[in-house]
């Protein structure tokens, strides 16, 4: 049975074999029909894209309206920055001239007067810098200032983000949570704290040497008064606390002033502190 099997299979290829010679041997060979090459589809690529202009910045709320150090005729060396809001009203605008008017442009004119070498002569101011927070709604900015005498005043400010339009003591109170009451309040302990800071040490520690003491509790009364509690202005710092800007009279070198900004939240109130001068020893 193996052996049929295998000689079907060899008659079978012998079979194929005589097939393929007689069909090669009469065929006309057929040559395939010529093609021309199609014409390669050009290639699609992506049209380049351009790179998006880069987009400015927006301007912060405040910036430098001028900024420069310098030394007042060869003599005294001063540093000045001036800022001016970037805020679209009317009030804003009237603000920055003003503050332009005040102290760039007396500068201005104040280096016009006439100078003896002799004399060593002195600017208005020899400092003026400035700060700003932003917390919520409400813009608050602080001109600092400092004359010959090194002592400090301090100019505060404060706008709405949104409107540009000066914000009231109490519209930054109500910003803050707190009552007009209660920050008159702390303002007032907040400045008599600093009175005793300057001068609670000269008065404990050295009473002899202290200068009158009448002076210093007129000094005291004065920092106290309603008249000054009254212009103590609120002001929300960097961190969103409020603090108070207020004034302080104080009785070293004769009846002195100096503005302070003080942190309501965070102040530590002086070691000293107390309400008249006949606390003190």
């Amino acid at each position: 049975m193996k052996n049929e099997r295998l000689l079907k299979r060899v008659a079978a290829l012998a079979a194929a074999a005589v097939f393929a010679a007689l069909f090669a041997g009469c065929a006309e060979p057929v040559s395939a029909p010529s093609r021309a090459a199609a014409p390669k589809e050009p290639v699609q690529t992506a049209a380049p894209t351009e790179a998006p202009a880069p987009t400015e910045a927006p301007a912060p709320p405040v910036s430098d309206a001028y900024r420069d150090d310098f030394t007042w005729k060869d003599k005294v060396e001063c540093s000045y920055a001036i800022p001016k809001l970037n805020l679209e009203s009317d009030t804003a605008r009237s603000w920055n001239a003003d503050v332009y008017d005040r102290y760039y442009t007396e500068l201005l004119e104040e280096m016009q007067y006439p100078f003896l070498e002799e004399e060593v002569g002195y600017p208005i101011y020899t400092e003026i810098s400035y700060d700003w927070a932003v917390n919520g709604d409400v813009l608050s900015v602080w001109i600092r200032t400092r004359g010959d005498e090194g002592m400090d005043v301090l100019e505060p400010a404060n706008f709405s983000l949104s409107t540009g339009e000066a914000l009231t003591p109490s519209e930054v109170l109500a910003a803050a949570g707190e009552t007009e009451d209660s920050f008159r309040a702390k303002a007032r302990e907040a400045l008599c704290s600093s009175f005793w800071d300057r001068c609670g040490a000269a008065l404990y520690t050295a009473p002899e040497t202290a200068g009158s003491r009448e002076s210093y509790a007129a000094a005291l009364a004065d920092t106290l008064s309603e008249e000054n509690i009254d212009c103590a202005a609120p002001i929300l710092n960097g961190d969103g606390r409020l603090c108070v800007v207020g004034t302080v009279y104080f009785a070293e070198g004769g009846m002195t002033a100096v503005d302070v900004m003080i942190d309501l939240e965070t102040y530590e109130r002086s070691p000293y502190y107390a309400e008249t001068v006949d606390a003190a020893p």
